[in-house]
């Protein structure tokens, strides 16, 4: 009887243990603020979403890299845009996630994609975001506690 007892629970903490490694956890976020796309002949495609840490990797993202990667065909913000937006920010508390062209539904972070060796990782816990179907010519911003468990955009 109690070697019945002994595999039942050796296969409850199995079980328990297979859940908890493989099942996606929620990450809270709120909504800051949506930017608006100036440059009219900027092509609407989707480009996923990106974290940002500081003033600096907000400008690369917003100005240099659309600029680098479309020949000069960029989003259309400035400096004085990037600081408008950079008022509404407090990076000491908080990272922030910017998607482009699409609103996020919900996003969530697995234990399992951090073992998985592929370059779209680093060595942190991927998020997962998922978006509404629906594209625009905004920029969403939006906000996440400051936590080093959550450092790259997984799948």
């Amino acid at each position: 009887m109690k070697k019945k007892y002994l595999i039942f629970i050796i296969i409850i903490l199995c079980i328990l243990y297979i859940v908890y490694f493989f099942y996606p956890r929620k990450l809270k976020y709120e909504y800051v603020c949506a930017v608006y796309i100036k440059n009219p002949s900027y092509i609407e495609e989707f480009m996923g979403c990106d974290i940002i840490h500081d003033s600096y990797t907000l400008k690369y993202r917003l100005i240099t890299q659309p600029n680098f990667y479309r020949k000069g065909q960029g989003l259309g913000l400035d400096s004085i845009d990037i600081k408008n937006i950079e008022c509404l920010l407090d990076y000491t508390k908080y990272d922030y996630i910017i998607s482009y062209h699409k609103r996020i539904n919900k996003i969530e972070y697995s234990p399992y994609l951090k073992i998985k060796d592929t370059a779209a990782y680093l060595d942190e816990y991927p998020l997962i975001p998922q978006f509404i179907n629906e594209n625009t010519r905004y920029i969403y911003i939006y906000k996440m506690k400051k936590n080093y468990n959550f450092r790259s955009v997984g799948p």
